[in-house]
């Protein structure tokens, strides 16, 4: 059946702004087994239909509104259809979500997460420290790249369960995505520059991490 219009667009995803989503308001989604630029979708199957990939066929009419040209990207899917990609990264819809707002989809098996207009990962404008009554962090990811990035060049991921004592990262990571308050210091053995964060943090130079994370331990 020939799409008549596809529409991603920059806006709001449920308190993640810049976010991308699609002409009706629900929210865009990248699968972290998909490489970026990678030319190819992981994402295959009876996965596809939990997971729609946002496809175009001959025909359709493409609008992006507040996304820029050169990150719109196409990539032939297993099935033979043609699906868009954004910053590289083929984009798809969940099928849990409802209604415009929804990001039910977001951090599904640490895999799934809302794109931004950039092909990278969707995040609340404000990213302030831990405030109080804030629950200690079950879990942490930390991303060696900025904006959550772990895939470009070397770039890699590892994600910790925080105790109460002072623990190493192996090597420095610049962004990290906690699930409550986390303290992280510039230096090994939790020494050097200190913060307590209980939301995401894009780049850790913003923190004045300027080499980044290297040990943590819960507040």
């Amino acid at each position: 059946m020939e799409q008549k219009w596809v529409e991603p667009r920059a806006g709001n995803a449920g308190g993640l702004e810049p976010a991308v989503v699609n002409g009706k308001g629900l929210s865009v989604y990248w699968f972290g087994d998909d490489p970026a630029r990678g030319g190819v979708s992981h994402c295959n199957g009876d996965r596809a239909k939990t997971w729609p990939p946002i496809t175009v066929t001959k025909g359709t009419k493409l609008f992006f509104p507040g996304i820029k040209r050169e990150n719109i990207g196409f990539v032939r899917r297993q099935d033979g259809r043609t699906q868009v990609t954004i910053g590289g990264r083929p984009v798809h819809l969940f099928s849990g979500d409802r209604k415009a707002g929804d990001v039910l989809g977001q951090n599904v098996g640490n895999k799934w997460f809302v794109v931004d207009p950039e092909g990278g990962r969707a995040v609340a404008p404000a990213e302030a420290p831990a405030t109080p009554g804030t629950g200690p962090a079950a879990s942490v990811t930390f991303f060696t790249g900025k904006n959550f990035d772990d895939f470009s060049g070397d770039n890699s991921a590892t994600g910790v369960e925080p105790e109460a004592r002072c623990a190493d990262l192996r090597g420095a990571f610049r962004s990290l995505s906690p699930s409550g308050a986390v303290k992280i210091w510039s230096e090994p053995g939790c020494e050097g520059k200190s913060a307590v964060v209980s939301e995401d943090v894009r780049d850790a130079a913003e923190l004045g991490f300027a080499n980044g994370v290297r040990s943590y331990v819960l507040p």
